[in-house]
C-alpha cells in the first residue's frame, strides 16, 4: 500500500498539514491518558483531606488538561477533514488523468455515473484508512502497553485477568475477517451498480416519459434495490453481530473487574483513585484492543477498494508515436478494415481514400455504415489501426495527442466550454475568421453575447461549436453533422464560411445532408 500511496497520491503541497496532523494527534491522545491519571490522583487526594490550596492546584490543572484537550482535538478535526479531502482529490484526479490515456474502447467498458461513484468511494476509502490507521497503529500500541503496564505495577492480579480475556478478542477476528471482507466486497459493488441505475433513471426521464413506461421503470429499479439490501442486510447482520460478540466480552471482563476491584479496595491493596484509573484504562485498553481487531478487518475491506483503484490502475495506456508534424498535406486510406471488439461484423470493409489539402470532402451513408468511426479512426481514437497514413507515415508513428492539439480539429457535440459568457469566449482570439462572422447577420451570437452556453438552444450552441473550431485556424476540420441544429440560411452561410476558408486546410464534413454535394471536392459513399 506504501509503494502504491508514494506513486499516486501526492503531499507535496500538503506537508505541513500533514505533520501538524500527526502532531496533534499525538498530543491529543496522549493529554488525555495524562489527564486521566491526574483525575484519579485528584480523587485521592480528596479522600486523603489534603489541604484547600493543593486540591486547588490539582483543580487548575485538570481544567487545564481538559482545555489543552479540548483545543488539540478541535484543530485535529479541522486538519484532518481538509487532509481526507485534499489527498481523496490527490488519488482520484492522478487516476483519471490515467483514465484520459487508456483506449477509448477500454474506457467505454464502464458506465459514468458508476465509475464515478466507484473511483471516489474507493479513494476516500484509501485515504481515510491511511489516516486514521498510520500514526494511531504505533500510538495506539505505545500507549496500550503504558496502560497495561500501569495496571500491573498497581495491581498485578487484575492485570493477570485482563491478560486472560485477550485472546477471546482474538479469536473472534480469526474467524470472522475473511467472510465479512467477503460481505463488504459484494456491498460496494451492489451499491456501485445501484447508483448506476439511478442515474440511467433519471438521465432516461425524457424517454420514459415519452413510452409513459413509469410503471415499468419503477418496477425494475426496485428490484436492483432489493439486491443491494439483501446484500447490505447480510453485511449488516454479520457485522453486527461480529459487534456483539465483542460488547459480551467485553462486558464479561467489566463485571470480573468491578469484583475484583471492589475486594482489594476493602484490603487496601487498591485505593479509590487507583480504581477509577483502571477502569478507565481498562476502557481505553478494550477500545485499543477494539482498534487492532477493527483494523485488520479494516485492512481487508480497504484491500477491497484498493484492488478496485488497482485494477484501473493496470489498465495500459494507449500507444502514441513520437513522430511530430506541423504540417498535414494529404491523409491517405488503404484497405480499411475494421469492426468493434465486440462485435462479428465489419462496420468498415476495404476502405480507399485520399483526403488532400485546400479541399472539401464529404462521409456519408447510412445510420450504422461506420461514418463516425471512420472519422475517430482517422484521428487515432481507436487503436490497432494500420491502415491510415497522414504525409506517408503510418498513424501509429505520429505524435497524435500533439497533431489532435495543434493540427487537427473535430466537432462533435461534447466539446466542453469555460463556464462564461459567450462574449469572453469568442473574442479570446481575434481572428479572420471570426471577424468574418461576426458581420453576418443571420449566423452570430450578438443577440446572446452575455449568455451563458448553458442556456442556448441547440441550434445556437451548434454555432458556438462552429465558432470555438474555426477561430482554432487548424489544418484539419472534420464536423460530425455540423447542420443537425442549423435552419435553412444559417446553413447555407456554413457553407460560404467553409468555402471561403478551405484554402490550406482539408475539410472532412460527415453528414446526411445532401446539400454539402455543392460544396464538396470529394465524396467518400459508405
Amino acid at each position: 500500500m506504501l509503494r502504491f500511496l508514494r506513486t499516486n497520491v501526492s503531499v507535496e503541497k500538503d506537508r505541513g498539514k500533514v505533520i501538524i496532523f500527526i502532531v496533534f494527534c499525538l498530543f491529543s491522545m496522549c493529554i488525555d491518558v495524562v489527564v486521566t491519571y491526574l483525575n484519579g490522583s485528584f480523587i485521592d487526594q480528596i479522600v486523603k483531606r489534603n489541604n484547600i490550596e493543593q486540591l486547588l492546584n490539582y483543580s487548575v490543572i485538570l481544567i487545564s488538561g481538559y482545555v489543552m484537550s479540548i483545543v488539540f482535538r478541535y484543530i485535529y478535526g479541522v486538519v484532518s477533514t481538509i487532509l481526507r479531502e485534499k489527498l481523496s482529490f490527490s488519488l482520484v484526479s492522478k487516476l483519471i488523468e490515467h483514465l484520459h490515456y487508456i483506449p477509448l474502447l477500454e474506457l467505454k467498458k464502464y458506465e459514468a455515473s458508476y465509475l464515478t461513484e466507484r473511483i471516489y468511494s474507493d479513494s476516500s476509502d484509501i485515504i481515510n484508512f491511511v489516516l486514521d490507521n498510520g500514526i494511531m497503529f504505533v500510538i495506539n500500541g505505545v500507549i496500550g502497553m503504558s496502560l497495561i503496564f500501569y495496571v500491573s505495577i498497581t495491581n498485578m492480579r487484575v492485570s493477570v485477568v485482563f491478560i486472560c480475556f485477550l485472546p477471546i478478542y482474538i479469536l473472534i477476528y480469526v474467524f470472522s475477517g475473511n467472510k465479512l471482507a467477503h460481505k463488504t466486497e459484494q456491498v460496494k459493488e451492489s451499491q456501485n451498480i445501484f447508483y448506476q441505475k439511478m442515474y440511467e433513471q433519471i438521465s432516461l426521464t425524457e424517454n420514459i416519459k415519452v413510452e409513459a413506461s413509469f410503471r415499468e421503470n419503477d418496477s425494475y429499479i426496485r428490484k436492483i434495490h432489493d439486491i443491494y439490501i439483501k446484500k447490505f442486510l447480510e453485511y449488516t447482520q454479520m457485522n453486527e453481530g461480529i459487534k456483539a460478540l465483542e460488547n459480551l466480552v467485553s462486558y464479561g471482563f467489566y463485571a470480573v473487574l468491578l469484583v475484583l476491584g471492589v475486594k482489594e479496595i476493602v484490603a487496601g491493596n487498591l485505593t479509590l483513585g487507583e480504581f477509577t484509573v483502571i477502569n478507565a484504562y481498562f476502557n481505553r485498553v478494550i477500545s485499543i484492543i477494539s482498534y487492532y481487531l477493527d483494523f485488520g478487518k479494516n485492512l481487508k475491506q480497504v484491500d477491497v477498494s484498493l484492488k478496485r483503484i488497482q485494477e484501473l490502475f493496470d489498465i495500459k495506456s494507449e500507444h502514441n508515436g513520437d513522430i511530430i508534424l506541423n504540417e498535414i498535406e494529404n491523409i491517405k486510406i488503404k484497405k480499411l478494415s475494421y469492426k468493434y471488439p465486440d462485435s462479428k461484423e465489419l462496420i468498415l470493409k476495404n476502405i480507399n481514400y485520399t483526403f488532400k489539402k485546400n479541399n472539401i470532402y464529404i462521409i456519408r451513408g447510412l445510420n450504422g455504415n461506420g461514418k463516425s468511426t471512420l472519422g475517430k479512426i482517422i484521428v487515432g481514437l481507436l487503436e490497432n489501426i494500420d491502415d491510415v497514413y497522414i504525409n506517408g507515415y503510418d498513424i501509429r508513428r505520429l505524435d497524435m495527442y500533439m497533431l489532435r492539439k495543434k493540427v487537427i480539429s473535430i466537432l462533435n457535440q461534447k466539446i466542453q466550454f469555460p463556464y462564461d459568457k459567450i462574449k469572453n469566449i469568442i473574442e479570446e482570439k481575434h481572428y479572420d475568421t471570426i471577424q468574418y462572422l461576426m458581420k453576418e447577420d443571420n449566423f452570430n451570437l450578438k443577440e446572446y453575447l452575455n449568455s451563458y452556453p448553458e442556456e442556448l438552444s441547440g441550434g445556437q450552441l451548434q454555432k458556438l461549436y462552429l465558432y470555438k473550431i474555426l477561430q482554432e485556424k487548424k489544418q484539419v476540420l472534420i464536423l460530425d453533422e455540423p447542420t443537425s441544429a442549423l435552419d435553412g440560411q444559417s446553413t447555407k452561410i456554413l457553407f460560404k464560411i467553409l468555402q471561403k476558408i478551405k484554402k490550406g486546410r482539408i475539410i472532412i464534413i460527415i453528414t446526411h445532408d445532401m446539400n454539402f454535394e455543392k460544396i464538396a471536392d470529394g465524396i467518400l459513399n459508405l
